[in-house]
């Protein structure tokens, strides 16, 4: 089943969107006979189809013009190519808001008009840049707030993985606590939900622990029943059914390093290492992003998994980042503009194909599970694909499909 969604402003939902990458225009650059996909294209556009470059690649094109990367001619015949194809009602394709926007998904004010004007005064400087005498101003500081973003996203991951393992962390330091005081085997007894209660008991006692309070615990040494305090302190309400996950395996290895361990406290030490590793709060997170793909209750296709492809991608270059060794470091000179690169998967949403000549989104995605990941074209497969009478169409799974990814 897939939702009814509000229609895409600006260009209509029954034309097919495609959106060019820099690298692709580029071509027109530097080949002196036009491609062949260049007629092609144009055809198609009186087929219902709707070819725009991206906003990013605009910002790259007028860089590379200030600087000098390409003449003046060079534009110009570039510009004479990509004429003959290019809607003109959005030549440019929008930033995220006017994206959002277009979707009908902006909550804030928004102008459809307003987005018109920004495409085509943008395709206006296009044309200035294939004019001998103007040089454009540098638009690298464009490019730099993309890198930017890119890198300040997955630092923020990062920072949202780091405050996990603190908890778990935390978590250990109760449930020691607790089992130097003698209260865990005390607790052995009871079910999980009386177990839970008596940790939020505790835990509200030990803001402000009376005399008759600690009076109840006169059989725990005072030191011991301190520290229980004092851990349980840096926990908040909603952390303490997370001691009680965690008290199972904890018991478990106790038991195990009572047995078989020379060295308690390192052994310790590697099981919290251990339960604060990638490769065991990895996946506990990965069913919190594969849970904004699913709606089984109502089995309808749902705004967030038009952006499928773009959340996917992300959480794998964030997982890799995790790696031991050959770790993605989003910093490195080589992942520079990983980030521009990025913003390209935020149009599938609209839905659209993007045509490229990048390896890395024609063959990198292989091993990248989502429905979009051959949504992306080389311009003369695409071609091709129509001239066969294929006539291709970016389309929405049904969410059971989209579920088992």
């Amino acid at each position: 089943m897939t939702a009814s969604f509000p229609p895409r402003l600006i260009i209509d939902d029954q034309k097919t969107m495609v959106i060019l990458d820099t690298v692709v225009a580029r071509e027109l650059v530097d080949l002196e006979h036009c491609p062949a996909w260049v007629e092609t294209f144009e055809k198609m556009t009186a087929d219902g189809y709707s070819f725009s470059l991206a906003d990013g690649t605009f910002i790259e094109l007028v860089n590379q013009r200030s600087r000098g990367s390409i003449t003046a001619d060079q534009f110009q015949r570039m510009c004479t190519r990509l004429t003959q194809f290019l809607s003109t009602e959005l030549p440019i394709a929008p930033g995220r808001r006017d994206l959002l926007g277009m979707l009908q998904q902006d909550g804030e004010p928004w102008s459809e008009q307003e987005c018109r004007s920004i495409s085509l005064d943008s395709w206006a400087e296009l044309l200035r840049c294939a004019d001998a005498g103007y040089t454009p101003g540098s638009t690298e500081h464009l490019l730099e707030e993309e890198r930017n973003a890119w890198r300040a996203m997955l630092a923020g991951f990062q920072e949202t993985v780091n405050t996990l393992k603190h908890s778990v962390q935390l978590r250990i330091e109760v449930l020691h606590a607790l089992d130097e005081a003698g209260l865990l085997s005390a607790f052995d007894t009871l079910p999980d939900h009386e177990f839970l209660k008596a940790l939020e008991a505790i835990h509200t006692l030990q803001a402000s622990p009376s005399e008759e309070v600690l009076d109840l615990f006169k059989a725990v040494p005072n030191m011991a029943l301190q520290k229980v305090f004092q851990s349980l302190e840096a926990l908040s309400p909603q952390d303490l059914s997370g001691v009680l996950q965690l008290a199972h395996p904890y018991k478990d290895q106790k038991q195990h390093i009572d047995d078989n361990s020379k060295d308690p406290t390192d052994a310790w030490q590697a099981w919290t290492a251990q339960q604060v590793s990638w490769k065991v709060i990895g996946p506990k997170i990965n069913v919190g992003v594969t849970k904004a793909f699913e709606n089984s209750e109502s089995a309808v296709f749902t705004m967030n998994m038009r952006s499928h492809l773009e959340v996917v991608y992300c959480w794998t270059r964030f997982s890799s980042m995790q790696k031991a060794k050959r770790a993605y470091d989003p910093t490195s000179k080589k992942s520079r503009n990983d980030g521009v690169d990025f913003d390209l998967y935020r149009f599938l949403k609209l839905p659209a194909f993007v045509v490229t000549l990048d390896k890395g989104f024609l063959e990198g995605l292989t091993d990248v599970n989502s429905y979009q990941a051959n949504w992306f074209f080389r311009p003369q497969e695409l071609a091709d694909s129509w001239n066969a009478g294929i006539t291709p169409e970016p389309r929405w799974p049904a969410v059971k499909d989209l579920s088992k990814r």
